[in-house]
């Protein structure tokens, strides 16, 4: 963790936190909606524990309003070029020690 953390000394913060923002955006709240609709679609007969009103417009209006802040940022190329290399370091990182630790995906099946 200590490696990774001098590698991100070599980037401005103000950089690194808004690689964060657009990645918390993409994957939490983007994923999250398109998971929402692709599950509906796929899966109609699933039980509900609740019902969205006007479904699916708000779903798409939420969808629409991320992306517009997303490309709406001041520097919103390089801001995805920074959260794609955090996105493949972690995933890289993420599958050396699980390759180590015989984890997913590279479990030994019985």
């Amino acid at each position: 963790m200590g490696g990774i953390a001098a590698l991100f000394c070599f980037f401005r913060l103000a950089d690194v936190i808004a690689a964060l923002v657009v990645i918390r955006i993409l994957v939490q709240f983007v994923a999250q909606i398109v998971g929402v609709i692709v599950l509906r679609v796929r899966r109609p007969d699933l039980p509900r524990p609740f019902h969205m009103w006007l479904y699916p417009l708000p779903a798409l209006v939420a969808l629409g309003g991320f992306i517009y802040v997303l490309i709406s940022r001041k520097n919103f190329l390089r801001e995805i070029r920074y959260a794609a290399v955090l996105v493949v370091v972690g995933l890289a990182i993420y599958f050396i020690r699980a390759r180590m630790r015989a984890e997913w995906p590279y479990d030994r099946v019985p």
